[in-house]
C-alpha cells in the first residue's frame, strides 16, 4: 500500500471493515500500511490490537494496544481496549486452572507423583501472580471504569491464592487495598494507585 499520512483514516476504516468481515490478513495489512504512513498514529495500533484480539492472540493484542496507549495515553477508547486485554489475560488464568487441575491421589490411595505436584505448584504460583498483575494493570488504566469493582474483587481473590501474599501478608494487602479504595472514593486516584501497588 503506497499511502501518505492523510490516507490513515481511510486505511483504518477499511481495516475495520475487513476486521468485521473476518478478513484478518487484509485488516492486518491495512493497519500495517497506516502505521508505516504515520508511525505516531495510535489508530493503526488500535486496529492491529483489535485484529490480534479477534484472532485470540492476546500477547500480540497487548503489544499493539500498549503501543497505541504510548502514542495516545489519554484516549479513553485506547485505555478501555488495553484494560480489556489485561482483563482477558487475567481471566485466562482461571480457565487454565480449570483445564489443568492440581494432581491428586489416585482412587486406590496411591499418592500423586511428587514431581508433577511440584511442577503444578510452580506453574500455579507463577501464573496466579501474572493474573494478578493483569488485573492490577486494568485497575490502573480504568480505576473507575465499568469493570473496576469486579477487577478489584478478582485481584483480591488472586492475591489470596498466591502463597506469597496469603496468610500473614494477606492482612497487610487487604489493609492497603482498603486504603486505596478510600482514597479512590475521595477522588484521589494517584494516591490510591500507590496503595494498590
Amino acid at each position: 500500500y503506497g499511502v501518505s499520512e492523510g490516507d490513515i483514516p481511510a486505511l483504518v476504516e477499511q481495516g475495520r471493515k475487513a476486521l468485521d468481515a473476518n478478513a484478518w490478513d487484509q485488516a492486518t495489512g491495512l493497519a500495517s500500511a497506516a502505521s508505516k504512513a504515520d508511525p505516531l498514529a495510535a489508530a493503526a495500533d488500535l486496529l492491529a490490537g483489535d485484529v490480534a484480539n479477534a484472532r485470540q492472540d492476546l500477547n500480540a493484542a497487548l503489544a499493539a494496544y500498549a503501543r497505541a496507549h504510548e502514542k495516545s495515553p489519554a484516549d479513553p477508547g485506547i485505555r478501555a481496549a488495553l484494560a480489556a486485554c489485561h482483563r482477558q489475560r487475567g481471566a485466562a488464568f482461571f480457565l487454565a486452572q480449570q483445564m489443568r487441575p492440581r494432581p491428586k491421589a489416585a482412587a486406590d490411595g496411591t499418592p500423586a507423583d511428587p514431581a508433577k505436584v511440584a511442577a503444578y505448584d510452580a506453574w500455579f504460583e507463577k501464573n496466579v501472580r501474572g493474573a494478578a498483575r493483569e488485573y492490577q494493570q486494568a485497575i490502573e488504566l480504568e480505576p473507575d471504569g465499568p469493570f473496576a469493582d469486579d477487577d478489584r474483587e478478582k485481584l483480591a481473590h488472586l492475591r489470596g491464592l498466591d502463597p506469597a501474599t496469603s496468610g500473614a501478608n494477606l492482612a497487610a494487602a487487604r489493609a492497603l487495598f482498603e486504603q486505596g479504595e478510600a482514597l479512590r472514593r475521595d477522588a484521589r486516584p494517584e494516591e490510591a494507585l500507590v496503595r494498590y501497588q
